[in-house]
């Protein structure tokens, strides 16, 4: 489970790492010039990844090695056991039910806010 968390960690980090340092890169250095700062995310973004792409060996897999393509097994291989692997729909549904509240609540408060104002709805201040 720590190695998880580890890995996790490491992966995660370079996201908000971005996000912070993309944004002070567009807020503080380009004067909030829009488009100056695509350009120069973009720039970035092909600067930092062209190492990477240009010098880690990809070796291809000998024909003997592959397993015949079918669309069956690439369908099913999206497929993952939440009585196997509980954690995983853990980790699926805190993000959709946390982001799924927010249009809940606000939705339904502005339904309440408009069905008092059209006098569907009687509002009792409590005093």
């Amino acid at each position: 489970m720590r190695q998880r968390a580890t890995v996790s960690g490491w992966v995660g980090m370079p996201i908000a790492l971005g996000l912070v340092l993309g944004s002070i890169l567009v807020v503080d250095v380009l004067n909030q010039h829009l488009v100056a700062g695509y350009i120069a995310l973009a720039v970035l973004m092909v600067a930092l990844a062209l190492p990477f792409v240009l010098f880690t060996p990809d070796y291809p897999l000998a024909p003997r090695d592959r397993e015949p393509y079918s669309w069956r097994q690439v369908a099913s291989s999206y497929w993952i056991s939440p009585r196997e692997y509980p954690d995983f729909g853990a980790l699926i549904a805190a993000p959709v039910v946390s982001l799924a509240g927010y249009p809940a609540l606000f939705g339904a408060t502005a339904v309440v806010a408009v069905a008092a104002s059209a006098g569907v709805w009687r509002i009792k201040s409590v005093r």
